[in-house]
């Protein structure tokens, strides 16, 4: 008779777990170092747990599908084909690195570090933060209610963004089309675009500067450029309100059809400047190498130097003299004297213009000589003949009250 003996103490107590191999063999089942059992799966990973923590890492090579109530990776997650990600939360703290494409929809995604997909990137999520950067390769297409990114955003190829909000502290490098649709855009830093830029924003702010190669489309109801815009081809423009604090400078031609277009700084065009506005206002200055046509309905330029002086003297008395005796008109565009006589007595007046300021060298004006002022009537001298000095002299027939007054515009 054989007789089996166990020990009484549990701790001592050791067996083995076998398990079929594929060829039908049975092979015990091993531990690593630490008494971890690891297991390795060739196709599909279905997860449907409450809650699912990998400290380590996972690798699969076909498709995961995840619809955890709540996910954590502490570590990485590399996979070979479709990622489907529609859980509620999900945090990645290290990275994320895909082959092909990525479908995100969950309410919230957050990126510590980086994420580089080698294809197309769609996110339709209601809250999307970076904190990292983000780089693909193909196209981009963002449908977000927000999207933030503090980083920066680099895109090979086309990028269209339909977002309620857009808000980039960083910059923007896009090497082709860029379209925005968004209700509100702003851009802290530069964009840089190497093709067209078509912008159809309800309100479009740069604090910073916007270079552009080529043909730039801006509709909007409201534009407003801080710094300066700079464009190597023709720019259109056709907004209701366009306000450039900065300077515009363009290589070609400039065709403006603004309700109002106001610039404080200086406009500097190459080639023709076509405006037909109803209102165009330029507090700087404009400089046009070549043809400028302006069919607005008011145009108002104020031209320096052309200042208007006036001065009046009231006379009482029955002696004939000179009013306004050696009044410099040399710099003058326009002159007159106006005379009004006060009482009912008539006088005679003439206009007398003289290359220096001496008695001796006085000529009347054959045009204005010994004008008869009325009683109560006035007379009107004008300065047309090219002289130093002018003066009014008044020939009375006895006491007279009278005023003479001048008016010139200078050059």
């Amino acid at each position: 008779m054989n007789n089996l003996v166990f020990n009484t103490e549990a701790e001592q107590l050791k067996t083995s777990i076998y398990a079929q191999a594929p060829d039908s063999s049975f092979q015990a089942i091993q531990s690593d170092a630490d008494g971890n059992i690891g297991v390795a799966v060739g196709n599909a990973v279905t997860i449907a747990n409450n809650s699912l923590t990998v400290a380590g890492s996972v690798t699969v090579g076909n498709a995961v599908t995840i619809a955890n109530d709540s996910l954590t990776v502490a570590g990485s997650v590399t996979v070979g084909n479709a990622v489907t990600i529609a859980n509620n939360s999900l945090t990645v703290a290290g990275s994320v690195t895909v082959g092909n494409a990525v479908t995100i929809a969950n309410d919230s995604l957050t990126v510590a570090g980086s994420v580089t997909v080698g294809n197309a990137v769609t996110i339709a999520n209601n809250s999307l933060t970076v904190a990292g950067s983000v780089t693909v390769g193909n196209a981009v297409t963002i449908a977000n209610n927000s999207l933030t990114v503090a980083g920066s955003v680099t895109v090979g190829n086309a990028v269209t963004i339909a977002n309620d909000s857009l808000t980039v502290a960083g910059s923007v490098t896009v090497g082709n089309a860029v379209t925005i649709a968004n209700n509100s855009l702003t851009v802290a830093g530069s964009v840089t675009v190497g093709n067209a830029v078509t912008i159809a924003n309800d309100s479009l702010t740069v604090a910073g500067s916007v270079t552009v190669g080529n043909a730039v489309t801006i509709a909007n109801n409201s534009l407003t450029v801080a710094g300066s815009v700079t464009v190597g081809n023709a720019v259109t423009i056709a907004n209701y309100s366009l306000t450039v604090a900065g300077s515009v400078t363009v290589g070609n031609a400039v065709t403006i059809a603004n309700d109002s277009l106001t610039v404080a700084g200086s406009v500097t065009v190459g080639n023709a400047v076509t405006i037909a506005n109803d209102s165009l206002t330029v507090a700087g200055s404009v400089t046009v190498g070549n043809a400028v046509t302006i069919a607005n309905d008011t145009l108002t330029a104020l031209i320096s130097g052309y200042a208007f002086t006036s001065g009046s003297v009231a006379i009482t008395t029955s002696t004939s003299s000179i009013a306004f005796d050696n009044l410099d008109i040399s710099s003058i565009r326009e002159g007159s004297f106006f005379v009004h006589n006060v009482g009912s007595t008539p006088f005679t007046v003439s206009l007398e213009i003289s290359p220096i300021a001496d008695d001796a060298y006085y000529a009347v004006d054959p045009s204005y000589a010994s004008q008869l002022v009325g009683a109560n009537a006035n007379v009107l001298l004008a300065i047309t003949k090219l002289g130093n000095y002018a003066r009014v002299r008044y020939s009375l027939l006895g006491q007279n009250t009278f005023q003479v007054f001048y008016n010139v515009q200078g050059s």
